[in-house]
């Protein structure tokens, strides 16, 4: 999946970070990053983001270990919000 075709700022992140869980693909560090600044560019990240991260990390056979380690520093060092 590209998923800078496919996302467009916004605030509220939540439907398009289902959508990369729901396609099964697996999440390249190229997509990783791309999540970080997308998750990351308000500042924070919120509770949904949070909750997103960690399901994301669940499956962490659909990403390889850079992948993984980018999305884990966004979820423990993110400044937290709710």
């Amino acid at each position: 999946m590209n998923i800078e075709q496919n996302f467009e700022p916004n605030p509220s992140l939540e439907p398009d970070l289902e959508t990369i869980l729901a396609d099964n693909e697996p999440i390249t560090k190229h997509s990783a990053r791309v999540l970080r600044k997308q998750i990351l560019q308000d500042g924070h990240v919120s509770k949904r983001e949070r909750e997103f991260l960690r399901d994301a990390l669940d499956h962490g056979n659909l990403m390889d270990d850079e992948s993984f380690y980018i999305l884990l520093d966004v979820l423990l060092n993110g400044k937290r919000i709710n």
